[in-house]
């Protein structure tokens, strides 16, 4: 979602710049190629910011995950019943 928002403020703000300068094919291809780029960059960096909460510190330190109270895992049965 917060890609999603940033791609619609990038957009407004490339129809004010288009306004400004209403500039060529080339100025077009400039606003997309760089409003795509800030986009991933930004997906990139909320990847990597997820990365260092704190699930991944319990996950290194070898602690098994939490589980609701009441989930028990069911083996499963080699043959027939």
């Amino acid at each position: 979602l917060p890609v999603f928002i940033a791609g619609t403020l990038l957009a407004m703000a490339a129809q004010v710049l288009k306004l400004i300068n209403p500039g060529g094919p080339a100025y077009d291809t400039l606003l997309i190629a760089a409003g795509i780029a800030m986009q991933f960059a930004l997906a990139l960096y909320l990847e990597w910011l997820a990365g260092l909460g704190p699930s991944r510190a319990k996950e290194a330190r070898g602690e098994a995950p939490h589980r609701p109270f009441g989930a028990q895992p069911v083996p499963a049965r080699a043959g027939g019943y």
